[in-house]
């Protein structure tokens, strides 16, 4: 069964994941505290007010079939040059370019990188994408790809990268790795993500 990016986000985020987010307590957290940045939450907040124009956008851009769930391990490299995508079982036909999210948030998770060197990160992967689908002999609109890209990593992983648990020991060291790697990829998605937004694209 497929995931329709909206029902995630006027479901799962608007009655779970914001409620958690508006509340004073858990931005008090020092583990919280310590990976985010002074305009992390409000911006937060800018971007969820912003987050229904854009998804009502994803209906303008052209469309294709999505594997849904291409996190880094459901991408298996046999060794001949090829590359097999496995568990089709969220496929679905969706905007060209939505599975990046996916596949970035997965990646990242096991890196550490900061917001910078996540946005050059972001331009090559979008720039190896695009290239891929002109050499397919397929139709290209960066731009489209972007907006895809960018709207389904707000929805998918910005709202719920600080919701991980435990967020109250902060002598928990892995708790507290994964925070940061997650608040920097946060903080890139938020960008991108406001930037799409205030250039007028919802």
């Amino acid at each position: 069964a497929s995931r329709p990016i909206s029902r995630l986000f006027f479901g799962k985020i608007c009655n779970f994941d914001l409620p958690i987010l508006a509340n004073d307590e858990f931005w008090d957290s020092p583990v919280i505290a310590a990976v985010v940045d002074d305009d992390y939450r409000a911006d937060l907040g800018r971007l969820a007010a912003t987050t229904p124009g854009l998804l009502e956008r994803l209906e303008e851009l052209p469309r294709g079939m999505a594997h849904g769930d291409a996190a880094p391990d459901n991408l298996l490299e046999p060794g001949d040059g090829t590359l097999a995508a496995i568990d089709w079982s969220y496929a679905s036909v969706a905007p060209v370019g939505s599975d990046l999210a996916q596949l970035l948030a997965g990646r990242v998770a096991n890196e550490n990188r900061n917001a910078s060197q996540l946005a050059s990160l972001i331009d090559t992967v979008l720039d190896g994408f695009v290239d891929g689908l002109a050499d397919g002999g397929g139709p290209v609109d960066p731009l489209a790809v972007h907006r895809a890209f960018v709207t389904y990593l707000a929805v998918r992983f910005v709202f719920s990268a600080l919701l991980v648990e435990p967020q109250d020991d902060p002598t928990d060291r892995d708790v507290n790795v994964l925070l940061r790697r997650r608040a920097a990829l946060g903080r890139a998605g938020l960008n991108l993500a406001l930037d799409l937004a205030d250039s007028g694209a919802n």
